[in-house]
């Protein structure tokens, strides 16, 4: 808090650098009724479409000490043309995962962007490797020689030297 400072500081952050595409984790809706989330809020202030896919919801008490909610990853691009999203493995009480993918049209043709946040616990690296396995299992499963390149973008959790990460 407070959140709408927050997101005008990203937003005045954002214009500057004029990005093409913004992939954001830890995603929340900005109340209970409008269905709007932090991603709609930043894609309307940059002229951009978002596209949300929401991993956990929880009820109060259930994610510490916060009420009642839910949380996602979203991509923000100039034009979307599909999306898809998969369920990550390794899922527990009030704390799914889920991989998100954009087709985007660029000036060079469609890219294919992805955006995952991987478990965070220190001892989760197993549950971040099995997450790993199952994104390059999706990402690899759509391929083909005449296929939009990949990219991959996320909160992954854990340190560039780690089994996952080296992955």
């Amino acid at each position: 808090p407070p959140l709408s400072q927050r997101l005008d500081l990203a937003l005045r952050q954002l214009r500057m650098l004029a990005p093409d595409v913004v992939c954001l984790q830890e995603v929340r809706p900005l109340d209970g009724t409008s269905g709007r989330t932090t991603a709609d809020e930043l894609a309307a202030g940059l002229g951009m479409t978002a596209h949300y896919a929401m991993a956990v919801e929880w009820e109060d008490g259930a994610h510490g000490k916060l009420p009642a909610g839910q949380e996602g990853v979203a991509i923000i691009a100039r034009s979307i043309r599909s999306t898809r999203a998969l369920p990550l493995p390794e899922v527990r009480v009030a704390d799914a995962r889920v991989l998100l993918s954009a087709e985007v049209d660029t000036d060079g043709g469609p890219v294919w962007i992805h955006t995952t946040h991987l478990h965070y616990r220190l001892d989760d690296g197993v549950a971040r490797e099995n997450q790993v396995l199952a994104i390059d299992e999706a990402i690899r499963a759509g391929r083909t020689n005449e296929s939009a390149p990949q990219i991959l973008c996320g909160d992954f959790n854990a340190t560039s030297d780690s089994d996952e990460m080296r992955f």
